[in-house]
C-alpha cells in the first residue's frame, strides 16, 4: 500500500509521546513492505545535521499550535483567537500542501494522528473532497479539540464538522471515545481498540524484588502536575513517612508547578524525594529497574499513558488510579495494582506493600510478561496494517482538484474570522 502519514509533528521534532508513538509505528509499516511517506509541520527549531533525514518525511506544513502561540501571551485578544482558528478549524496553506501531496504521491489510504495546530477540520474536509479514505489514530480527544474555540465547545461547529467524521477509528480507550463524543462529533464508520505499545528491541533488565521491611523504591516519569496527580503522590508519600514508613521517590520530567518543591518542604520529604528534571528517553528507561513500583495517579481523562507500560517490561509494578485509560487494559492484582485517585488510598496500597500485605514479586513477573507480550508494537501493527487495507478497499478513486479545494478553504477561512470579528466587536 502507498500509504500517507499526516502529523503535527514527526521526530526528532515531537511534544510527547503521541508522535513516538506515531514514528514507531511508520517504521514498522515500512519494515512490513509498505511505502510511507509522512506529511507534518515545518520544525519550530532547525533541525541539526545530526539528526536524520528522512527523504519520505515532508515538513512544509505551517503548525499554530499553542507551543508557538505562546509568543503571542501579549497579542491582542482577537490575533490570538484568530490563531486558533488556524490552529483546529482550517489553514488553507496546510489544506493546498495536504492536496498537493495527494497530487503528487497517489495513495491508497490517508493515516491520520495528532492534527492539532495543522487546522485538522479542514485537513480532514479536503480528504472527503479527494475522495481518500482514511484511518486516524486517536490517542487523544483530537476531534473534539478540533470543534473548540478557546477551550469550549462550538456545537455549530460540530454540526458542520459532522459529514466529514466519517472513517475508521483506531482509539486507545472506551474513556476516550466517550470523552469526544460527549456533545462532541460522533465517531461515525468503523471503532477498533488498540492501545499505545511499547516497542523494545531488545529484553529490558529487570528490577530486584522488594522484601517487605527494606525501603520502598517509588518512581514517576511525566510532567509534574496537579493534574497528573503530582501532590496526590507527595502528600501519601507524606503520611507514610509520618508513621515511620521508609519510602523514597523519584521525579522525572518537568515541573509544571513550581510550588510542587513547597509541599515537599513542608512535609520535610526534601531527604525522600529527588527532583530529576526531564531526562533523555534512553536515560529514563535505565533508571525505572532501580525502582520497586511505578506510581500513577493521573486524572480520569488521561487516555492512556505508556511510562506505566515501560515500566511494568522491566518488572516494576504500576500502581494507577483506577480511572484511566491505561487501567482499562491491565488487571488489579494481576499485573498492576490500583488505587482511588486520592492521597489515603495510594498511600494505603503502598502502605501494604510495605507491610507485606501484598507480594510484588508475582505481580511484578505477570506485569513484565503482559508489557512484553501483549503490548508489544509488533503484536498491534498486523491489524493496523488490516484497518489501512480495508479502508483503502473503499476507495473509488480520487476525485476534485487541489486548486478548487484550496480556493474552498480560503472562504472558509474568511468565514469564520469575520464571524469572530463580528462576535468580538459585538
Amino acid at each position: 500500500m502507498k500509504i500517507l502519514v499526516v502529523s503535527n509533528l514527526f521526530p526528532p521534532c515531537q511534544e510527547g509521546g503521541y508522535e513516538v508513538q506515531c514514528a514507531q509505528m511508520v517504521r514498522q509499516l515500512r519494515m512490513r513492505g509498505h511505502s510511507v511517506h509522512v506529511l507534518t509541520a515545518a520544525p519550530a527549531i532547525p533541525l541539526v545535521a545530526a539528526d536524520p533525514v528522512d527523504s519520505d518525511v515532508t515538513r512544509t506544513m505551517q503548525s499554530s499550535h499553542y507551543l508557538r502561540r505562546r509568543r503571542m501571551m501579549h497579542a491582542g485578544q482577537l490575533t490570538q483567537v484568530l490563531a486558533e482558528v488556524a490552529t483546529n478549524f482550517v489553514c488553507p496553506e496546510n489544506v493546498y500542501s495536504l492536496l498537493r501531496e495527494i497530487d503528487e504521491l497517489e495513495p491508497d489510504v490517508a493515516y491520520l494522528w495528532n492534527l492539532v495546530g495543522l487546522g485538522g477540520l479542514g485537513l480532514v474536509s479536503g480528504l472527503a473532497y479527494r475522495g481518500l479514505p482514511w484511518v486516524w489514530h486517536l490517542e487523544d480527544a483530537v476531534p473534539r479539540f478540533l470543534c473548540q474555540l478557546r477551550g469550549r465547545l462550538l456545537p455549530h461547529l460540530v454540526q458542520v464538522s459532522q459529514p466529514v467524521m466519517r472513517g475508521t477509528w483506531l482509539v486507545c480507550s472506551t474513556r476516550l471515545v466517550a470523552e469526544i463524543e460527549r456533545a462532541g462529533p460522533r465517531l461515525d464508520g468503523r471503532v477498533e481498540f488498540i492501545p499505545a505499545w511499547i516497542d523494545e528491541p531488545r529484553l529490558p533488565p529487570v528490577a530486584s524484588p522488594h522484601v517487605p521491611g527494606e525501603p520502598l523504591r517509588v518512581v514517576y516519569s511525566g510532567v509534574m502536575a496537579t493534574f497528573k496527580g503530582t501532590e496526590i503522590l507527595l502528600d501519601a508519600l507524606g503520611q507514610l513517612h509520618a508513621e515511620g514508613h521508609r519510602v523514597t521517590l523519584d521525579l522525572i520530567g518537568p515541573v509544571q508547578e513550581p510550588r510542587l518543591q513547597d509541599v515537599v518542604n513542608a512535609a520535610s520529604l526534601h531527604e525522600a524525594v529527588t527532583f530529576h528534571g526531564p531526562l533523555p528517553h534512553d536515560a529514563v528507561l535505565q533508571m525505572l529497574p532501580r525502582s520497586h513500583v511505578f506510581a500513577f495517579p493521573t486524572h480520569e481523562r488521561e487516555p492512556f499513558g505508556v511510562a506505566p507500560l515501560e515500566a511494568a517490561a522491566r518488572g516494576v509494578v504500576p500502581v494507577l488510579s483506577e480511572s484511566c485509560g491505561i487501567s482499562e487494559w491491565l488487571v488489579d492484582r494481576l499485573h498492576c495494582l490500583k488505587a482511588p485517585r486520592s492521597p489515603d488510598q495510594f498511600a494505603n496500597v503502598l502502605r501494604q506493600i510495605m507491610t507485606g500485605e501484598i507480594d510484588l514479586t508475582p505481580i511484578a513477573r505477570r506485569a513484565r510478561v503482559a508489557a512484553l507480550r501483549d503490548f508489544s508494537i509488533a503484536r498491534w501493527v498486523p491489524k493496523v496494517e488490516q484497518a489501512l487495507a480495508d479502508a483503502a478497499a473503499t476507495s473509488a478513486g480520487l476525485s476534485g482538484r487541489t486548486a478548487s479545494g484550496h480556493r474552498a478553504a480560503l472562504m472558509f477561512e474568511q468565514i469564520v474570522n469575520v464571524t469572530l470579528e463580528e462576535m468580538m466587536a459585538a
